[in-house]
């Protein structure tokens, strides 16, 4: 008889059972069996190429401190394919596109997440340092896979866009958590793969969607408009505007009609004025002045009151652009035409997650924009 602590265990079953048990981490917590709230391009959507989330630390409750984080997964969109937004194209990918050089860095933070700064490298954001968790080039059909449309939208996607950390990993110490995607060295201007996220609404929260597939801004893949709609009550109506020259005088316009404008048709073609490929979408009735940043990107955030008389309301807007690539003898150009549709009750959840986004091949660039309370639907695996 064999005394059982005189059995040689082989190496490989030792090594298994020493091993740190693996688990997972689905953020929010809330959604781990349910999709979000809302779809998002970030970060593999056009020009979205440099894109930080700023994670809560009541996001994280079970995953202590000095957890190894040691893979990022995303899910694909569910829940909205019947929205204007999600079909016009909801899962494409230009294999013309070849791979891109990806990088993905996390890092621990001590600031509030509603208390950023629009700028990835500031020290005002609680950020000590940085770490490397994966740099590769990416191979978007292997990293981004087609999945099947569901049968039942109701029930969430797997989370099966994954990023296993092929640098390190990296140690959780317990506080607020950012994880930041960062393309360089191509521009990603070809590939929009829809990813399920949250923001600062319920299910039946407000939506911003191209009025039709077809209301997009000229010149083409440029002057795109991005955007969020809340409740009445439950935060702004963000509208973002990109892939605009830089540091040029705007105007965001509002309408209320996307069929008539002083009794002229919409859509109307500006081809009869020399810009081709340019539409007006919207009546251009109440118009905001702003101007682009550096990057070409403008923005614009306007409150919702508490008022139940703004349930399901909607309107229409379209940015006018000083732009010289269309007609430099003009030397404007107009944005996608959207459709803002608020909420269908009052008030909000919170969801403790903000976004730091870069566009327009500005991979380099250390300015975004910054929305708050919304974020990308992730599970962390962890030893």
């Amino acid at each position: 008889m064999i005394r059982p602590s005189r059995v040689a265990l082989p190496a490989v079953l030792i090594g298994a059972a020493l091993a740190p048990a693996q688990g997972t981490k689905v953020v929010p917590p809330a959604y781990a069996l349910k999709p979000g709230s809302s779809l998002d391009v970030e970060p593999f959507g056009v020009d979205q190429i440099r894109h930080a989330t700023w994670i809560d630390v009541s996001n994280l409750t079970g995953l202590p401190a000095s957890k190894q984080i040691s893979e990022v997964r995303y899910r694909r969109e569910e829940n909205r394919l019947d929205k204007v937004f999600s079909t016009y194209e909801p899962m494409h990918r230009d294999p013309a596109t070849g791979t891109l050089n990806w990088r993905i860095r996390m890092a621990n933070s001590t600031t509030s997440y509603t208390n950023l700064v629009p700028q990835y490298e500031n020290r005002a954001n609680g950020v000590a340092a940085w770490t490397t968790v994966f740099a590769a080039a990416l191979d978007l059909n292997t990293n981004t896979p087609t999945i099947p449309y569901p049968t039942n939208p109701a029930n969430p996607a797997p989370f099966s866009i994954t990023f296993p950390f092929n640098v390190q990993p990296f140690t959780h110490n317990g506080t607020n958590l950012v994880v930041e995607h960062y393309a360089y060295a191509s521009r990603n201007r070809t590939h929009i793969y829809y990813i399920d996220a949250v923001e600062s609404q319920p299910n039946n929260g407000g939506t911003v969607d191209l009025i039709t597939p077809s209301s997009l801004g000229c010149p083409q893949d440029a002057n795109r408009v991005h955007g969020t709609a809340p409740n009445p009550g439950a935060g702004n109506v963000d509208l973002h505007l990109f892939g605009a020259p830089n540091s040029v005088p705007v105007v965001c316009y509002f309408g209320a009609s996307s069929t008539l404008w002083n009794g002229v048709p919409l859509p109307l073609s500006l081809a009869f004025m020399g810009l081709t490929g340019c539409n007006v979408y919207t009546d251009l009735t109440f118009p905001v002045a702003a101007q682009t940043n550096a990057f070409g990107v403008a923005s614009l955030s306007i409150p919702v009151p508490a008022n139940s008389a703004y349930i399901n309301a909607s309107l229409y807007s379209q940015w006018g652009v000083a732009d010289q690539r269309v007609n430099p003898n003009l030397g404007f150009a107009m944005s996608d035409g959207v459709k803002i549709t608020l909420g269908s009750t009052v008030g909000q959840e919170t969801i403790a997650m903000s976004v730091i986004s870069g566009q327009a091949g500005a991979a380099s660039g250390t300015v975004g924009f910054l929305q708050l309370n919304r974020g990308p639907v992730m599970e962390l695996v962890h030893n």
